[in-house]
């Protein structure tokens, strides 16, 4: 092998550099340059979301704060924290109370429902973190729920 000089080292490590970027994960496309819909991850947590957010509310509306606290911090981990939370229990402050009131086996079995969609879903992402998110989920669901009595 050639002795390499002093002069020639500082640019051959800037071409072993850019060749080894090249091969590097990191120099894919950014997404901003390649336009495409959500990912099966993003529509994984879109419905996730949909149903945390329903059986939050059922907790609000039967005022189990600590339910609905569980579902409020699952919402704001999967980045969906919303003051819908924060309508209803505002709204459940204020002036009449609602027509029907959902009984608390309705809270039951939501919760009951909710366990198996959140394990589902942690066995259908794609990202290892958001399936240990949405497993932890599945747990805390299955714990609440046998506190719950169901």
């Amino acid at each position: 092998m050639p002795a390499v000089s002093r002069r020639a080292l500082p640019a051959l490590a800037v071409v072993v550099g850019v060749a080894s970027a090249c091969d590097s994960p990191l120099s894919s496309p950014s997404p901003s340059a390649t336009p495409s819909g959500p990912t099966a991850d993003e529509l994984l947590v879109d419905q996730v979301v949909t149903e945390v957010r329903r059986v939050r509310d059922l907790a609000v509306a039967q005022g189990l704060t600590e339910v609905a606290a569980m579902h409020e911090a699952h919402l704001a981990v999967l980045g969906a924290a919303s003051s819908a939370s924060s309508a209803s229990s505002s709204s459940s402050s204020s002036s009449a109370p609602p027509s029907t009131e959902p009984a608390p086996s309705d809270l039951r079995t939501a919760e009951a429902a909710l366990g198996p969609v959140l394990a589902s879903a942690a066995g259908a992402a794609e990202s290892g973190s958001l399936a240990r998110i949405l497993a932890s989920m599945a747990a805390a669901v299955a714990q609440r729920r046998e506190v719950l009595g169901g």
